[in-house]
């Protein structure tokens, strides 16, 4: 029987062989095209803590977030799925430094607010979120989010809900509160008041002796009224 000679043909791809680099046909195939990665959708943790998935990783995100509820005046959540790596690293930028962001796994979130004064937050705990943790003016650290949102004109993008002196609540909440005046503001106001006090009051003890001599002089003479 005549010996039948073997060829060697390459592979591509298959059975763990790896395609060359170069884009040079092969199997009498053209190379496929290279295609672009779509931009990575934040999926991603914003703390830098370990992997949450494991039991120190867990008790490190519980301890972090119970330290910023010390010193979190409001407490808001937004939504994070649609928005890309780079797009919540430019939201985070344009908040005030004082302001807080960290997303959190549900389960992790409801034990770290449990018995503190933000645990009426729980409701809020669903689906994927933002949240953020603000100290000082809250104008400032919504206002962001709204001008986020219009820039990438996400319609639906915006607070959640939110939580304030132990009262929880919903979106249209959040901007009302939002539209408060600023501390700056208001000591700006009071300020105001301040200065403008002295001069009503000088004013007002300025017409005491006018009327008061009136009246003296109409006791005296009351026939000079009529005059």
């Amino acid at each position: 029987m005549a010996a039948f000679a073997t060829t060697a043909v390459p592979v591509c791809g298959m059975f763990g062989a790896t395609p060359s680099a170069a884009a040079t046909p092969c199997c009498g195939r053209p190379a496929l095209p290279t295609v672009a990665a779509p931009p990575r959708r934040a999926a991603l943790r914003m703390d830098g803590l370990g992997n949450p998935a494991n039991l120190s990783g867990k008790a490190a995100v519980i301890e972090t977030v119970e330290e910023l509820l010390k010193d979190t005046e409001f407490l808001f959540s937004a939504p994070l799925p649609g928005l890309t790596v780079s797009q919540v690293a430019e939201l985070k930028n344009s908040l005030p430094e004082v302001t807080k962001v960290m997303t959190v796994k549900n389960t992790l979130m409801r034990k770290a607010i449990a018995g503190t004064p933000f645990d009426v937050a729980e409701p809020l705990t669903a689906g994927s979120n933002m949240w953020f943790f603000v100290k000082g003016d809250i104008k400032e650290s919504v206002a962001p989010l709204k001008a986020f949102s219009k820039t990438y004109k996400l319609k639906e993008f915006g607070p959640l809900g939110g939580v304030l002196e132990g009262e929880v609540f919903d979106n249209k909440g959040v901007l009302a509160v939002s539209e408060m005046p600023t501390k700056k503001e208001l000591y700006g106001q009071i300020a105001f008041l301040i200065q403008a006090v002295p001069t009503k009051l000088a004013k007002s003890v300025k017409a005491v002796p006018t009327k008061l001599g009136r009246a003296i002089k109409l006791a005296k003479c009351p026939d000079e009224e009529s005059a």
